[in-house]
């Protein structure tokens, strides 16, 4: 099983891929086997985060995690919360996260929708993510580079404010967002310019969406109705 599992950190996709739906079906198959494949994945999680920072399957093995974690019962063991917080979360430090962000992001989404008191857990890394902003030599280098920075998080900083549920989180984004707005507040207006724009361009795209499937859906009640008042011929056996 070590021997399979080690096989993901090949750098052919197609190789990945077989190798996913190949352990997944052995996990579905022998329930005697997964605390062991789990433990193993784990293993090679902690290499990837705390030596090497470098694997290919990272990806796909977070995706069989995601189908494992859908299937936990309720309410869950400690060893599976213990793995959210020793290895789902330490998996965003490496800096090739943007490879395996999707199916981190839905791993996370399970175990909260699993038990939403665990939902604190990840509210801590958003916390230490904003407190950054308490150390001078940072706010220093953001500073220099405010150009590429505030456009790149301008728009997570305002869906914070507008939306998050978590006190201290919204506390700390209003605090983030005065400090660029008092650094440079002509660049701070031209991003909400150009979130103003993004948005209205994503309403204006779901807008036309719905206009085409209900075009749709109208035109295919129209054929129904048509199919239902076709006259037929007499004298033709059909």
């Amino acid at each position: 099983m070590v021997s399979l599992l080690d096989l993901f950190d090949s750098e052919d996709p197609r190789e990945r891929e077989y190798l996913k739906n190949i352990l997944h079906r052995i996990y579905g198959k022998f329930m005697v086997h997964r605390p062991f494949i789990r433990k193993a994945i784990n293993n090679i999680f902690y290499r990837f985060i705390y030596e090497t920072e470098r694997h290919s399957g990272i990806a796909e093995l977070l995706e069989i995690l995601g189908s494992i974690i859908n299937g936990f019962a309720l309410p869950m063991k400690e060893e599976h919360k213990l793995f959210l917080v020793r290895a789902l979360i330490p998996l965003h430090k490496p800096k090739s996260i943007a490879v395996y962000h999707q199916q981190l992001s839905y791993c996370i989404t399970q175990f909260v929708e699993k038990d939403y008191k665990l939902a604190d857990t990840v509210v801590r890394v958003a916390e230490r993510a904003l407190f950054l902003w308490n150390n001078e030599h940072i706010v220093g280098l953001i500073a220099q580079n405010r150009n590429v920075t505030l456009p790149i998080i301008f728009e997570a900083l305002e869906r914070n404010i507008q939306s998050h549920w978590n006190q201290a989180v919204h506390g700390l984004t209003v605090n983030v967002r005065k400090m660029f707005l008092e650094m440079d507040a002509d660049l701070f207006e031209e991003c909400q310019r150009q979130l103003a724009e993004r948005e209205a361009r994503s309403r204006e795209v779901e807008e036309q969406r719905e206009l085409t499937w209900k075009k749709l859906a109208d035109a295919a009640t129209q054929r129904g109705e048509d199919d239902m008042t076709f006259p037929i011929e007499r004298g033709i056996i059909y």
